[in-house]
């Protein structure tokens, strides 16, 4: 199924959530780190197709302090795998350095350069053209602890190029693996990127938050420059 036509899929009033989930799971793919003694998992990312690249797009703080160097050192040893479709699988070509996405819930990025090809470029989202709105209905494609790869609906709470809050996921306590998760618009486009959540001071869950739509923006625009 063609990407443009999602938003067909999600006004449709016979179209069930399982439906939209199964769609849209399969452009979300979980980061692999495989070593010699075991396989983890460092969180959840998204292909993105920005002019003729093909870009790994995820948060930073997965990799904790890594340094650019360590960081480079693990290119060979990390795999993103699509959870929906175990056959889709992608080695990044190159880690691409970002001024200002270290640790910064504005700007917190990690972004790889991967080889375009037609079966890849079907699982990336595009860019949206435009920000997110106050009480907007999205879409976070990510793996929650002990649940399979799911697509949970998010309505906006607040939205600016400084931050921007969701509504938590109802009976959802632990968020650990859905870093860097797709927040998809209802138009099929990539509008930002999960990063955390607020919490109260006796941790109870307050609100969701992620990255402002213009540093996705500009995230994409200065890797293109870095790969001329």
């Amino acid at each position: 199924m063609k990407i443009h036509t999602i938003a067909a899929i999600i006004v449709s009033a016979v179209t069930t959530n399982a439906a939209i989930s199964a769609e849209l799971n399969h452009h979300a793919f979980t980061l692999e780190v495989k070593n010699a003694k075991n396989t983890s998992a460092y969180g959840t990312g998204s292909l993105v197709k920005h002019g003729t690249n093909l870009y790994y797009v995820t948060a930073h703080h997965i990799f904790g302090g890594i340094t650019e160097q360590e960081l480079k050192a693990s290119l060979k040893l990390v795999t993103f795998i699509s959870e929906s479709d175990k056959r889709i699988q992608a080695k990044p070509e190159a880690y691409i350095a970002l001024q200002g996405t270290v640790d910064l819930s504005k700007n917190d990025f990690l972004v790889f350069k991967v080889r375009n090809n037609p079966t890849l470029s079907k699982y990336a989202l595009p860019l949206a053209n435009e920000s997110l709105q106050k009480d907007e209905i999205v879409f976070l494609a990510a793996r929650l602890p002990n649940k399979p790869l799911g697509t949970y609906s998010l309505k906006v709470l607040e939205a600016n190029d400084d931050r921007v809050r969701y509504e938590k996921i109802p009976q959802v306590e632990k968020y650990t693996g859905a870093s860097g998760g797709p927040i998809i618009n209802s138009k099929g486009e990539l509008v930002g990127t999960y990063l955390g959540r607020s919490v109260a001071e006796d941790q109870s869950i307050i609100s969701l938050f992620g990255t402002p739509y213009v540093s996705l923006k500009n995230a994409l625009l200065e890797a293109a420059k870095a790969q001329k």
